[in-house]
């Protein structure tokens, strides 16, 4: 399953990793290709690295932040040609979801979970897509 992750869903799964944003981004049993765009890891880089951020959840400089690194390393980056304006984010990634052929967007984005879908594309918070990912491991494990 192909995914594009809003910048939030980062920054919760790095402030708590045991909630759903944190299982998502770090449990390896939720398997999935990361999809990205060259805007949204600049705000992930940007909204990651602000120092009040840092000072306030010590764990984003430490083993999590590392490993999300390591992750975002191993994401399909893609170069978004059209990008429609479909609600107030700019870096919502739908543009991005459509030239990556992903199945969803995970989001915490109000405006954007208000869409439910657009072209065929999922919009899903982080806890509703876990349930998405664990049915289909139990389908089939080897996938």
């Amino acid at each position: 399953m192909k995914l594009v992750l809003d910048t939030v869903v980062l920054i919760r799964a790095l402030m708590g990793p045991m909630g759903p944003q944190g299982r998502l981004v770090f449990d390896p049993a939720l398997d999935f290709e990361w999809i990205a765009f060259p805007d949204i890891v600049s705000e992930y880089q940007d909204v990651l690295s602000r120092p009040q951020l840092q000072r306030r959840f010590r764990q984003l400089a430490d083993r999590g932040m590392v490993h999300l690194t390591e992750r975002l390393a191993r994401a399909t980056i893609v170069v978004p040609t059209a990008v429609p304006r479909v609600c107030r984010d700019p870096h919502d990634g739908i543009s991005a979801a459509r030239k990556g052929r992903a199945d969803a967007i995970v989001s915490e984005d109000r405006d954007l979970l208000s869409l439910k879908t657009y072209e065929g594309i999922t919009i899903c918070a982080a806890q509703t897509m876990i349930a998405v990912l664990a049915r289909r491991e139990e389908r089939d494990p080897t996938t």
